[in-house]
């Protein structure tokens, strides 16, 4: 399931019509002007509650395939970027151990880091490893908005609840808990376009958010009615 096989992505791009989820083989691809979302057409039934549930992958333009390739060699060597060369990112959606109709998003991992960030210093060699050229990186920027909508359509047509964790919304870092990250106010803002319902969750029952930290639990099979502007 990690792998999604270049044909897929190269039929994406040569006859796949935009706008429309089509199949092709054993994957579901979305295309539009800019990018290319692939997904299983299938998720595989449960051998026990742990263990990958689905991955979305995000694939860009042809002629930027080589600057993806070249730009995942700055990040860890044995994370998503090596799975699929020249990818953008990827989401990935693991079991719930607690409860079969939900579903977590462990991470979604951009396979680069952009030009000029410190953390491309290499420190065995204090030499700069490559990154993603700033302008690629702008076009690129809304990767994780088209692969969120991937993840919850492929939840909703499997009946399953997504759970966003703390450290895929923040990136694992150790952002402020009462200051939602960007991937958070992007979450949010699908969920209302779709109008699929959204909460916020304290990750330590009987303690506020603001001291345990939160999980967006999210049903794609409940809509909410959107509030009408006076």
């Amino acid at each position: 399931m990690a792998y999604v096989p270049q044909e897929v992505v190269e039929w994406a791009w040569k006859e796949a019509p935009e706008g429309v989820w089509k199949t092709r083989g054993s994957w579901r691809v979305l295309k539009d002007e800019k990018m290319v979302v692939v997904r299983p057409a299938r998720v595989p039934k449960a051998r026990g509650t742990t263990g990958i549930w689905s991955r979305v992958v995000v694939f860009p333009r042809p002629e930027h395939k080589d600057k993806f390739i070249e730009a995942a060699k700055g990040v860890r060597a044995k994370g998503p970027a090596m799975y699929n060369p020249g990818a953008i990112g990827t989401l990935e959606l693991v079991r719930d151990t607690e409860r079969s109709d939900r579903i977590v998003m462990r991470y979604a991992q951009a396979h680069y880091m952009i030009e000029g960030n410190p953390r491309l210093k290499d420190p065995r060699t204090g030499l700069p490893r490559p990154g993603l050229p700033v302008h690629l990186a702008g076009e690129y920027e809304d990767w994780r908005r088209q692969g969120f909508r991937a993840a919850i359509e492929t939840a909703r047509r499997n009946g399953k609840r997504i759970v966003v964790i703390h450290s895929c919304l923040t990136g694992g870092g150790r952002r402020a808990r009462d200051k939602p990250s960007q991937f958070e106010k992007e979450v949010r803002e699908i969920c209302r376009e779709l109008g699929v319902s959204v909460r916020k969750r304290s990750k330590t029952h009987g303690k506020p958010c603001s001291e345990a930290g939160y999980d967006l639990h999210i049903n794609p099979t409940k809509r909410v009615r959107k509030k009408r502007r006076k």
